[in-house]
């Protein structure tokens, strides 16, 4: 399944499917988040796994996957972009 069919799929929370597709999502997603915030910030494999998990948090809580917008360029670049934010507020 492609990541666009997935963030339709989960689009809304009370969808049957939203949990399954958040699990496939973040599944897909946490290695590559991972090893960009361990390279990209010089963070120690603790760190890097407790930002990567903050960070995933933080896409639930605050809807942020509700904010991607196709049209505006890869879903990856979207998340790089998110992310550097993100990591930028915890230092």
């Amino acid at each position: 399944m492609t990541t666009w069919a997935l963030l339709s799929r989960i689009g809304d929370s009370r969808n049957v499917e939203y949990a399954q597709g958040i699990e496939t999502l973040f599944r897909r997603y946490w290695k590559p988040v991972y090893h960009y915030v361990r390279r990209g910030w010089a963070k120690s494999n603790e760190d890097a796994k407790d930002l990567t998990q903050a960070f995933f948090l933080w896409l639930l809580e605050a809807d942020t996957l509700g904010r991607y917008v196709r049209e505006k360029g890869s879903f990856r670049r979207y998340l790089k972009v998110i992310l550097g934010g993100f990591v930028g507020h915890q230092e």
